[in-house]
Order: C-alpha cells, then structure tokens, then sequence
C-alpha cells in the first residue's frame, strides 16, 4: 500500500514538475513574443515619423487625411503644452530648451535672455522698451516693472513754433563792446 502510495505521489509530482515546466517555458516564449513585438511597433513608429517628415511638405494623396491630423493634433499638444506652461509658471529657453521660471529674466541653464513678447493690447500703449531688459513699459511708467530699471525720462514733444512765438535774438549793445 504505501508502495502504491510513493508511486502515486512521485507520479503526481513528476506532473507537476512537467506542468510547471511547461507554463515557465510558455511564459518565457510569450516574454519573448511580446518584446519582438514592441521591438517591431518602434520600428513602424521611427518608418512613420521618417516618412511625415520626408513628405510633410509634398504630402502623398493617399494619406493626406493622416498628414492633416497629425497637424491638427500637434497644434493641440503645442497648446496644451503652453498652458500647462503657464500654469506651472515657466517659460522655455528658445536656444537650449530648458524649463525656467516665469519671473527669470535669463536662462538658468545657458544664460540666454528670455525673449520678450509683445502682447497685442490696444488698452496699452508701449512707449518704449526697458534698456536694462527689454520689457515694454508705457509712457506714465517710472521704473521698469520686470527688473527695477529708472527709465529714461521721456523727451519732451517739440512744438512748432509760429512766426509770431519767434523770438529775436537780441543784438549786443554797440555801445557796451567799446
């Protein structure tokens, strides 16, 4: 009986031991199915972005539908990028393309100076641009609001004069030279 019994339990543990072989060596294959495949997916991905920058500007018929929403949707990344920008309160380095906070005047990362933008406002007149960092300032502004500059007094408007406002210069007493 227990003769029966060891054979049962080796049979059944030999099973087990196939079984458990077995799903290793499927899980082990799957492993290996799985990676070819992403291997594959990058490649079709690097063939796609060589072959949009290749024909961007000669677009194929065929996949001009494609091309134009590929535009379409980095138009929205571009945007959402921007606004995500704004909310963490950064701007980016047009020369090395490093994050930087909104109120840095240079780049943290290389030094270049943040480029101004000029914002489209009719309510606000810009009467020059700060000589210490480029802001625009208006007319009634004293000091630069973005690095504390003095700025420049602002000339006074030359007026015409008319023929009656003319003053003569007068002529030096004849008298009082000798």
């Amino acid at each position: 009986m227990f003769e029966n019994l060891g054979k049962k339990v080796k049979n059944y543990s030999d099973n087990l031991r196939q079984g458990v072989q077995g799903v290793l060596e499927s899980e082990a294959l799957n492993n290996q199915i799985k990676e070819l495949s992403r291997d594959c997916d990058k490649l079709y991905i690097k063939i796609g972005n060589a072959f949009y920058d290749q024909y961007q500007d000669n677009v194929p018929q065929a996949f001009a539908e494609d091309f134009q929403a590929i535009r379409e949707k980095r138009a929205q990344i571009d945007s959402l990028k921007e606004s995500l920008r704004r909310a963490k309160g950064i701007w980016i380095c047009e020369n090395c393309g490093a994050e930087n906070p909104s109120d840095a005047i240079f780049c943290i990362k290389c030094g270049t100076k943040k480029k101004v933008v000029q914002e489209s406002n009719q309510n606000s007149s810009v009467a020059g641009y700060c000589p210490q960092c480029g802001a625009p300032y208006s007319k009634d502004d004293v000091y630069c609001g973005n690095c504390g500059y003095r700025l420049p007094a602002p000339a006074p408007a030359e007026q015409p004069v008319s023929d009656s406002q003319t003053v003569q210069n007068p002529q030096p007493d004849q008298q009082t030279q000798q």
